[in-house]
């Protein structure tokens, strides 16, 4: 698991110095009845990657998310991290679902 954990940190960690994307609001570190979203991009690769965790008391098991950088007439393509699963959006609307409270989504996004 730990060389499993690595292995993603490697992947992940380039974009932790690119442009930042908060895609929920901000609530206080005590509140845990939501989602938190946000996503890095590297504007020059048009590559990032996209979290989306569901807190222990979130209800909810799902979260439209607008991504920002998303453009008019343009095609991105999301891939699950844990499923493979692509998914192709050509609108900034994204939806998330989380089945389990506290846990997480990540996802490598591209414009294709």
């Amino acid at each position: 698991m730990l060389r499993f954990g690595m292995n993603e940190w490697k992947r992940v960690s380039p974009y932790l110095v690119k442009e930042y994307y908060p895609l929920t609001p901000w609530f206080d570190s005590n509140e845990d009845s939501h989602f938190v979203a946000y996503s890095y991009l590297d504007p020059n690769e048009e590559k990032g990657v996209l979290f989306a965790i569901r807190m222990k008391e979130c209800e909810q098991s799902e979260l439209v998310i607008n991504i920002p950088y998303i453009g008019e007439n343009e095609v991105w393509r999301l891939t699950d991290e844990d499923t493979g699963e692509t998914f192709d959006i050509s609108s900034n609307e994204f939806t998330v679902s989380v089945e389990t409270a506290r846990s997480a989504k990540l996802f490598w996004i591209e414009k294709i």
